[in-house]
């Protein structure tokens, strides 16, 4: 499959997953959340690392997803809203994972 091909595939599917609900809706005591991730890729041209800072109020899409780094995944990338959720739901401030 080349780039654009996979590129589509990608974006078709991930908008399948992607929710219509706000958080308010779905988790009516979260006042924000914040999701700090570092995402590294290796490969033949080196490594690629992305750190990014996600932060969703109540009035944010439920939607947790973050891109695969590396160009040439075959897949879409990570949804973390069952994780998100199970978090909420155990009333945890802070959870750390790889």
């Amino acid at each position: 499959m080349i780039d654009q091909e996979n590129k589509e595939q990608k974006a078709k599917t991930k908008n399948a997953l992607l929710s219509n609900r706000l958080i308010s809706e779905v988790m009516p005591s979260v006042k924000e959340i914040k999701i700090e991730y570092i995402a590294e890729h290796n490969s033949a041209f080196g490594k690629k690392v992305v750190e990014n800072i996600i932060t969703r109020t109540p009035q944010s899409k439920d939607i947790f997803f973050i891109d695969c780094p590396n160009r040439e995944c075959t897949s879409i990338g990570f949804d973390l809203k069952n994780e998100i959720r199970r978090i909420v739901s155990e009333h945890k401030v802070e959870e750390e994972g790889t």
